[in-house]
């Protein structure tokens, strides 16, 4: 899989990633604290409407939340005290299932060590990614772009 680095600049604004697969991606990233993924239903895309937004160890640090719009209510909050590092690449995913189900995990194996998951009552169709630090964070990203469909393992019956 090819892999695109980006450096996104303490400006709370978002730059849109190109990626072929509709439904997962997977990336590094070095920041100190507010990586900020935004999952959109346009391309380009529209910061200003309704998409999700998955806050990495806001707070300084300490919190990651998932919600329907940029600063808008937190639809899920996870305590993640340290979870991010400003020397060091941390990875992570972020799909959307089958189900509408926003599921972001730790690691390089989407569906595995899940932090967050929040099922929309309209679920949007993902058309496009963006990525933005602020809040004192600049970010370095590696972003895999990723050929293949997810499957949902997470277990179980339907």
């Amino acid at each position: 899989a090819d892999v695109t680095s980006h450096n996104t600049p303490n400006d709370k604004r978002y730059i849109e990633v190109n990626l072929p697969s509709g439904n997962a991606f997977r990336f590094k990233v070095k920041a100190k604290n507010d990586a900020h993924v935004g999952l959109f239903p346009t391309r380009p895309i529209n910061p200003n409407g309704a998409f999700y937004e998955i806050v990495l160890s806001g707070w300084a640090n300490k919190q990651s939340v998932i919600r329907r719009g940029s600063q808008r209510k937190n639809r899920v909050t996870k305590s993640t005290r340290g979870m991010l590092n400003a020397n060091e690449y941390r990875d992570f995913w972020v799909m959307q299932d089958i189900q509408g189900n926003v599921r972001v995990g730790k690691g390089s194996v989407e569906g595995k060590n899940e932090i967050m998951r929040w099922l929309d009552p309209n679920p949007m169709k993902i058309e496009a990614f963006g990525i933005m630090t602020g809040w004192g964070a600049t970010g370095v990203w590696k972003i895999e772009e990723s050929g293949s469909e997810v499957e949902d393992c997470a277990g179980g019956g339907r």
